[in-house]
């Protein structure tokens, strides 16, 4: 880490790490071996008053990932890839605009591809290097607002967007994903005590929480949830 200013720091790592196959993993196929994988990120963090912001690039190489493959039952199976590459950009900031109001956001970019794999369909392996791994959107982004008063009163908006992404393993079709699903909390703090009324998907999107293909052409859509509300009180003793 390097000190460019009082308030920006830049920094380098490098990270290693093993994963082992869960109970669940193991049970389905036995023979699956634990991934291993080196993650090589630079970045940028700033740090005043009124603003913060953290930029980051990554690379995360991958040996022996363990990936979830569909059969035509549309359980899930598990098997070790040969090599996954996984490359990023990830930018968030919060700008705080006067004593009561801030402003946030965050981006994230994902270029998840194969280097090395082969998926078994119907009995022959077909290869899959190069191809982008399933259920992960190339763009990501998110923006809040956030309103504190020295009275109590607070409330909070955010919206949150997917692009699309592949379905399957051989890409063969995409998901466009959602765009602009919308949370929002009002509340009221006194003293020891706070009650808040949260909503969920303000706006009732109709959306898949997940969508899937497997290796049969068979299409899976799994919905999230539709708008829904909880009001919380709070009692601090």
């Amino acid at each position: 880490t390097y000190a460019i200013t009082d308030n920006t720091n830049v920094y380098a790592s490098i990270a290693m790490a093993n994963q082992a196959p869960s109970t669940s993993e193991l049970i389905d196929n036995n023979n699956l071996d634990k991934s291993k994988s080196i993650n090589y990120e630079i970045g940028l963090k700033t740090r005043t008053g009124t603003l913060s912001y953290d930029i980051a690039i990554y690379q995360n190489d991958v040996s022996d990932e363990i990936i979830q493959i569909k059969d035509a039952n549309g359980n899930s199976i598990y098997d070790n890839a040969g090599k996954t590459r996984k490359r990023g950009l990830e930018i968030s900031g919060n700008y705080q605009v006067n004593q009561e109001l801030s402003f946030g956001a965050s981006y994230a970019y994902s270029d998840f591809k194969y280097i090395n794999f082969e998926e078994n369909v119907k009995g022959t392996f077909i290869k899959r290097d190069g191809n982008y791994l399933p259920y992960i959107p190339q763009n990501l982004y998110s923006l809040n607002l956030t309103y504190k008063m020295s009275n109590g009163f607070k409330s909070r908006i955010q919206t949150r967007s997917w692009g699309s992404y592949y379905m399957d393993n051989a890409n063969s079709q995409k998901y466009e994903g959602y765009s602009f699903v919308t949370d929002v909390m009002i509340g009221y703090e006194w003293k020891d005590q706070s009650i808040q009324l949260n909503v969920q998907n303000i706006f009732d999107k109709h959306y898949a929480m997940e969508a899937s293909k497997d290796v049969y052409g068979n299409e899976t859509y799994k919905a999230a949830a539709t708008r829904s509300f909880m009001l919380t009180y709070n009692y601090k003793f």
